[in-house]
């Protein structure tokens, strides 16, 4: 974990300086200056002290309720965020390998990049480049050609980022299968439609 971040977040989200957080933790407040400059990491009873209230936060619980609704969907989903760089799934939802043999339960924690072909590739690269992990993006709707095991499908993408307060980029994926009447209408056609973020 990383415990700078973490307890300089801990500090902000309940107006605590570190004096005032020493002295709950009952240690001095050098020691959570030595912390918040990873000097050294805090004892292990501390840090289940510190996991205990980091997981009362209004950003941990906003982003366990997002897990829960992606976990949970009915639909084909994903949770994205980007470790070390790199676009991965954090995790998908439980229907998902039952609706579709294009995303699987060991996808989770793999990179993105490469799962599901050149042109969801491109896709990928073109939202990276405008800044889905940066929060520049505020949605995005994408239709994609996936290519995997052999198989060739079209879906149609959703994808919904949020910033986490103090925190990382994540990003909610949905993905469908394309409707009879968009398929007669020829709405089709590989597509990706980018709505920046307007704060940006």
């Amino acid at each position: 974990m990383d415990w700078v971040k973490k307890i300089k977040d801990l500090r902000h989200f309940e107006g605590l300086k570190q004096d005032a957080l020493a002295v709950q933790l009952g240690v001095s407040q050098a020691s959570v200056s030595q912390w918040e400059r990873g000097v050294v990491e805090p004892p292990l009873s501390v840090q289940e002290k510190l996991r205990e209230r980091l997981a009362a936060t209004p950003a941990a619980r906003f982003l366990e309720s997002l897990r829960v609704s992606v976990r949970t969907s009915p639909n084909v989903a994903g949770l994205l965020i980007r470790r070390n760089g790199v676009p991965v799934f954090e995790l998908i939802s439980d229907s998902s390998a039952i609706l579709t043999d294009f995303l699987h339960s060991d996808d989770v924690g793999k990179p993105i990049r490469g799962l599901f072909g050149p042109h969801a590739d491109d896709q990928l690269g073109q939202l990276i480049e405008a800044g889905l992990f940066e929060g520049r993006v505020e949605s995005a709707n994408a239709v994609s050609i996936l290519r995997r095991n052999g198989q060739v499908g079209r879906v149609v993408l959703s994808l919904t980022s949020f910033r986490v307060p103090y925190g990382d980029v994540v990003v909610r994926l949905e993905v469908r299968s394309p409707t009879d009447a968009e398929r007669e209408m020829g709405k089709c056609s590989p597509s990706l439609d980018i709505v920046q973020d307007p704060m940006c």
